[in-house]
């Protein structure tokens, strides 16, 4: 039971910041009165919200007060720009674990699984669901006899009986609710979640904890869309059963997983039926608790696959002549080494044939490369058939013989050719996976590749000017380069006589094109946008989701602002216990009056 304290106002000294996540920091903090240290959150919110974010976290750990491994509550204070609470102090998170190191022994996840479970048929009987089950939301206690903590229940609401509401996440460019990495098969489809959901992503964590990894955890690629993430997530966990999840590790861990998602909406887990299996396992001796498994393995052995591609020399040389082709798929969804990778999915709407992209003759102009040689980025201008009179932002110039470093006598078909860049040099990653060299046919000089990105590699006057312009190209252009946060990827293709009409593979090349990949780009950033929630339409290139939060005050300007660009908005009222029930609990937690 929790220690029953006075109830006054409290003044904390804020210490060392201990994390932070997508809308609140944590603190070690003191207790100027008593001396106490304690944990606080702080987070940014303007004083027209109503319904905060830690407020409700407040009201629901002292609802669910009176279980051992939910967190006591101890105050709650708002000022002008900040609203913090103060809780147990506890050690650290599972997240923060080294699993491979044995800093949590395979003995600890049935230890995990009891009061997690515990906790979670606690929190399910008094009418509340978690909804982001996860590692960094289970912390271990300070004591020297750990016990281990449910925490972070900001998003934790009351469950609904009756048929469950459904929205479609993908269609409606919505985020799915919790963790992507530990969200239920439900919440990826939707469904508003239940006691099931909350078992699921138990589930998740201990067998993440047993397997040292998750087979979909690969697909949070550093330049996807979150959708695209979201889609790739979901098909991978439907592919992959709790009995196939836990192979080699107890059974009743993927037992556990199969159970959660053949529950219905409102159906009562059988919490006893795991209960009885994690407590039979913990009432063994020491020496023979792992007699009883013999299929056990040590906890944190990770999947055997490769996380990033190999170092690789570039397929190509600086001024190639070759074909260059935008990959679609690949810079939307974000890198991921299919071959490497059985359970890969792919996703139906970017197979369709609006998403064939145009097979552009290019020069070479610049390589470079990141990650230890394991990615090379080029920069390259198109070329095109004559007359040099072309309609583009910056001039044409006709393809020297004369640059050429390769003697061939087969320099007819050069003949009135041009290069030329339509508002600016693109940059391109090459197809990680595009490991063997493209052959060399025709190669200008390094001399004359400088010149010619000395040359086009500036943006034309139009496009610098702060005014906005009239061209819509040069509009959608700032608009692209606004958001261009994510890798081109490009495939290289031989470019030689026996090529100038088709490629290799037997797809048109296109020599008459006075755009270069611009069409195919603006296609491709308009997907993305759709996919983060950007607003393609935005006028003059603005992002008007840029305001979408200054219906709330936007007056704090101090030095840390960056770290605080997160703003809250309302809280639905049905994500809260009701105002009754909060204006009760709101007398049993104490009030922060002063912050140091």
């Amino acid at each position: 039971m929790p220690r029953i304290r006075s109830i006054t106002a409290l003044s904390l000294k804020l210490g060392s910041r201990l994390g932070y996540g997508s809308y609140a920091q944590v603190f070690k903090a003191t207790e100027q009165e008593s001396g106490k240290v304690v944990a606080v959150k702080k987070s940014r919110v303007s004083l027209r919200v109503e319904r905060t974010i830690l407020k409700h976290e407040g009201h629901i750990l002292q609802f669910l007060q009176g279980h051992p491994s939910i967190p006591e509550v101890y105050a709650y204070g708002r000022f002008e720009h900040f609203e913090y609470l103060s809780m147990e102090l506890l050690g650290k998170c599972l997240g923060d674990m080294d699993l491979e190191s044995n800093e949590l022994p395979r003995g600890k996840v049935f230890l995990i699984a009891k009061e997690i479970l515990s906790a979670l048929k606690h929190i399910h009987s008094r009418g509340i669901v978690h909804r982001d089950v996860k590692p960094d939301n289970i912390m271990v206690s300070l004591n020297d006899a750990p016990r281990f903590f449910l925490i972070d229940h900001g998003i934790a609401r009351p469950y609904r009986a009756g048929m469950p509401r459904r929205y479609n996440p993908i269609e409606e460019r919505r985020h799915i609710v919790g963790t992507l990495t530990w969200a239920s098969l439900n919440a990826h489809s939707g469904y508003d979640l239940s006691r099931r959901d909350d078992l699921e992503s138990l589930a998740y964590t201990l067998l993440f904890l047993l397997r040292g990894s998750l087979p979909w955890q690969r697909s949070s690629t550093e330049s996807s869309t979150l959708l695209a993430r979201m889609a790739q997530v979901r098909e991978k966990k439907r592919a992959w059963t709790g009995s196939r999840l836990g192979e080699g590790y107890p059974d009743i861990f993927g037992q556990l997983l199969d159970y959660s998602r053949a529950l219905v909406f409102d159906e009562n887990p059988d919490y006893a039926r795991f209960q009885a299996v994690f407590d039979d396992f913990l009432c063994l001796p020491l020496e023979h608790r792992f007699l009883a498994e013999p299929n056990m393995v040590s906890v944190g052995t990770p999947a055997s696959y490769p996380i990033s591609p190999k170092s690789a020399p570039c397929p190509v040389e600086l001024g190639q002549l070759v074909y260059v082709q935008v990959l679609p798929r690949m810079t939307i969804e974000g890198y991921t080494a299919r071959a490497l990778d059985p359970s890969y999915w792919d996703d139906p709407s970017l197979s369709g044939e609006e998403w064939r992209t145009s097979i552009i003759p290019a020069i070479i102009l610049q390589i470079s490369q990141v990650e230890n040689g394991a990615r090379h980025i080029i920069k390259a201008i198109p070329l095109r058939r004559g007359p040099s009179s072309i309609d583009v932002a910056q001039d044409a110039v006709p393809l020297r013989v004369n640059d050429m470093s390769i003697p061939t006598d087969a320099l007819s078909p050069l003949e009135d050719i041009y290069c030329y860049s339509f508002l600016r040099v693109d940059t391109f990653v090459c197809d990680p996976d595009q490991t063997d060299p493209v052959p060399t046919y025709w190669k200008i000089t390094p001399d004359a590749a400088k010149s010619l990105l000395d040359q086009f590699d500036r943006l034309p006057p139009e496009i610098e000017d702060a005014e906005p312009s009239t061209d819509p190209d040069i509009r959608t252009d700032a608009r692209m380069r606004k958001h261009l946060d994510y890798n081109l990827y490009a495939k290289l293709s031989f470019l030689q006589p026996n090529t100038l009409q088709h490629s290799l593979d037997g797809t048109e090349v296109n020599w008459e094109s006075k755009r270069g990949w611009f069409d195919d780009l603006v296609k491709i950033s308009k997907r993305r946008s759709a996919d983060v929630g950007w607003k393609w339409t935005a006028t003059n290139g603005e992002d008007q989701n840029d305001d979408d939060d200054d219906e709330f005050s936007n007056s704090y300007f101090e030095l840390d602002i960056e770290e605080w660009d997160n703003r809250q908005q309302e809280r639905d009222l049905s994500l809260t216990l009701g105002p009754e029930q909060n204006e009760l609990l709101d007398q049993k937690i104490q009030t922060i009056v002063r912050i140091e």
